[in-house]
Protein backbone atom coordinates (compact mmCIF):
# COMPACT_ATOMS: atom_id res chain seq x y z
CA UNK A 1 0.00 0.00 0.00
CA UNK A 2 2.55 2.58 -0.99
CA UNK A 3 6.12 3.35 -0.16
CA UNK A 4 5.72 5.87 2.63
CA UNK A 5 8.47 5.21 5.15
CA UNK A 6 8.23 6.29 8.75
CA UNK A 7 11.10 6.95 11.11
CA UNK A 8 9.94 5.71 14.49
CA UNK A 9 11.42 6.16 17.93
CA UNK A 10 10.14 3.51 20.31
CA UNK A 11 11.11 1.29 23.23
CA UNK A 12 14.33 -0.54 24.18
CA UNK A 13 16.32 -3.03 22.09
CA UNK A 14 19.04 -3.98 24.53
CA UNK A 15 22.36 -5.15 23.08
CA UNK A 16 21.17 -5.36 19.47
CA UNK A 17 22.86 -2.04 18.71
CA UNK A 18 26.30 -3.49 19.45
CA UNK A 19 25.88 -5.93 16.55
CA UNK A 20 25.84 -3.09 14.03
CA UNK A 21 28.93 -1.22 15.22
CA UNK A 22 31.77 -1.37 12.69
CA UNK A 23 35.48 -1.07 13.36
CA UNK A 24 35.57 2.38 11.77
CA UNK A 25 32.73 3.62 13.99
CA UNK A 26 28.98 3.69 13.73
CA UNK A 27 27.22 4.36 10.46
CA UNK A 28 24.45 6.92 10.35
CA UNK A 29 21.99 4.03 10.66
CA UNK A 30 23.74 2.07 13.41
CA UNK A 31 20.88 2.53 15.86
CA UNK A 32 18.13 1.19 13.57
CA UNK A 33 16.49 -1.98 14.75
CA UNK A 34 14.44 -4.43 12.65
CA UNK A 35 10.79 -4.79 13.65
CA UNK A 36 11.33 -8.53 14.09
CA UNK A 37 13.80 -7.85 16.90
CA UNK A 38 11.34 -5.56 18.64
CA UNK A 39 8.42 -7.99 18.46
CA UNK A 40 10.41 -11.11 19.38
CA UNK A 41 12.62 -9.66 22.13
CA UNK A 42 10.96 -10.73 25.40
CA UNK A 43 12.81 -8.07 27.41
CA UNK A 44 11.52 -5.11 25.35
CA UNK A 45 9.41 -2.84 27.49
CA UNK A 46 10.01 -4.72 30.77
CA UNK A 47 11.92 -1.86 32.38
CA UNK A 48 10.06 0.91 34.12
CA UNK A 49 12.29 3.39 32.27
CA UNK A 50 12.09 2.99 28.49
CA UNK A 51 15.19 3.09 26.35
CA UNK A 52 14.95 4.49 22.85
CA UNK A 53 15.39 2.79 19.49
CA UNK A 54 14.87 3.68 15.86
CA UNK A 55 13.41 1.68 13.03
CA UNK A 56 12.53 2.39 9.44
CA UNK A 57 9.19 0.97 8.38
CA UNK A 58 6.38 1.42 5.91
CA UNK A 59 2.96 2.36 7.26
CA UNK A 60 0.87 -0.37 5.65
CA UNK A 61 -2.48 0.00 7.38
CA UNK A 62 -4.39 2.40 9.63
CA UNK A 63 -7.12 0.64 11.58
CA UNK A 64 -10.45 2.12 10.40
CA UNK A 65 -12.35 0.40 13.24
CA UNK A 66 -10.66 2.60 15.82
CA UNK A 67 -11.33 6.29 16.15
CA UNK A 68 -8.31 8.38 15.20
CA UNK A 69 -8.95 11.17 17.70
CA UNK A 70 -9.93 11.67 21.31
CA UNK A 71 -11.13 14.66 23.34
CA UNK A 72 -8.34 15.86 25.61
CA UNK A 73 -7.92 18.20 28.56
CA UNK A 74 -6.52 21.60 27.58
CA UNK A 75 -4.06 21.43 30.50
CA UNK A 76 -2.76 17.85 30.74
CA UNK A 77 -3.77 16.25 27.37
CA UNK A 78 -5.44 13.29 29.10
CA UNK A 79 -8.76 11.97 27.84
CA UNK A 80 -11.85 13.82 29.10
CA UNK A 81 -15.48 12.78 29.34
CA UNK A 82 -18.59 14.84 28.81
CA UNK A 83 -19.68 16.31 32.11
CA UNK A 84 -23.13 15.69 33.56
CA UNK A 85 -23.40 19.46 33.96
CA UNK A 86 -21.83 21.14 30.97
CA UNK A 87 -18.40 21.00 29.42
CA UNK A 88 -15.80 18.28 29.86
CA UNK A 89 -14.50 16.53 32.98
CA UNK A 90 -10.80 15.68 33.40
CA UNK A 91 -10.28 12.90 35.93
CA UNK A 92 -6.57 13.68 36.28
CA UNK A 93 -6.99 17.42 36.92
CA UNK A 94 -10.25 16.89 38.81
CA UNK A 95 -11.62 19.83 36.88
CA UNK A 96 -14.60 20.66 34.68
CA UNK A 97 -13.75 22.80 31.62
CA UNK A 98 -16.15 24.37 29.10
CA UNK A 99 -13.94 23.31 26.16
CA UNK A 100 -11.48 20.60 25.23
CA UNK A 101 -9.23 19.87 22.27
CA UNK A 102 -8.98 16.99 19.85
CA UNK A 103 -5.77 14.95 19.79
CA UNK A 104 -4.68 12.08 17.59
CA UNK A 105 -4.23 8.48 18.67
CA UNK A 106 -3.87 6.39 15.52
CA UNK A 107 -3.50 2.60 15.59
CA UNK A 108 -1.35 1.61 12.61
CA UNK A 109 0.43 -1.44 11.24
CA UNK A 110 4.08 -0.77 10.37
CA UNK A 111 6.10 -3.20 8.25
CA UNK A 112 9.64 -3.66 7.05
CA UNK A 113 11.61 -6.51 5.51
CA UNK A 114 11.96 -8.21 8.91
CA UNK A 115 8.31 -8.22 9.98
CA UNK A 116 5.37 -6.12 11.05
CA UNK A 117 3.92 -4.75 14.28
CA UNK A 118 1.00 -2.63 15.50
CA UNK A 119 1.86 0.76 16.93
CA UNK A 120 0.05 3.67 18.52
CA UNK A 121 0.92 6.94 16.82
CA UNK A 122 0.38 9.88 19.15
CA UNK A 123 -0.54 13.47 18.39
CA UNK A 124 2.75 15.14 17.40
CA UNK A 125 3.88 12.26 15.18
CA UNK A 126 0.38 11.90 13.67
CA UNK A 127 0.26 15.61 12.80
CA UNK A 128 3.58 15.24 10.98
CA UNK A 129 2.39 12.08 9.23
CA UNK A 130 -1.00 13.47 8.13
CA UNK A 131 -0.03 17.10 7.66
CA UNK A 132 -2.91 18.50 9.72
CA UNK A 133 -4.15 18.76 13.30
CA UNK A 134 -6.90 16.58 14.75
CA UNK A 135 -9.24 19.60 14.74
CA UNK A 136 -8.53 20.25 11.06
CA UNK A 137 -9.17 16.59 10.19
CA UNK A 138 -12.48 16.66 12.10
CA UNK A 139 -13.55 19.77 10.14
CA UNK A 140 -12.64 18.11 6.82
CA UNK A 141 -14.56 14.98 7.80
CA UNK A 142 -17.64 17.05 8.74
CA UNK A 143 -17.48 18.92 5.42
CA UNK A 144 -17.23 15.70 3.41
CA UNK A 145 -20.09 14.13 5.36
CA UNK A 146 -22.23 17.25 4.87
CA UNK A 147 -21.46 17.29 1.13
CA UNK A 148 -22.33 13.58 0.86
CA UNK A 149 -25.61 13.98 2.75
CA UNK A 150 -26.76 17.07 0.83
CA UNK A 151 -25.53 16.31 -2.69
CA UNK A 152 -24.97 12.61 -3.14
CA UNK A 153 -27.45 10.86 -0.87
CA UNK A 154 -30.32 13.28 -0.19
CA UNK A 155 -33.06 11.90 2.01
CA UNK A 156 -36.42 11.23 0.40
Amino acid sequence: MGTCFTETTLTSTGSFLNLHMKNEGPSMYYDRVPLAHITTNPSSGEDKQPAIFNTRACRTFINPDKTMTYRACNKCNKKVSESTRSGYWCERCQNNEPTCKLRFLIISLLSNVSGEAWFSIFNEEAETLLGCSADELAKMKAQVLFHFQTNIAPSY
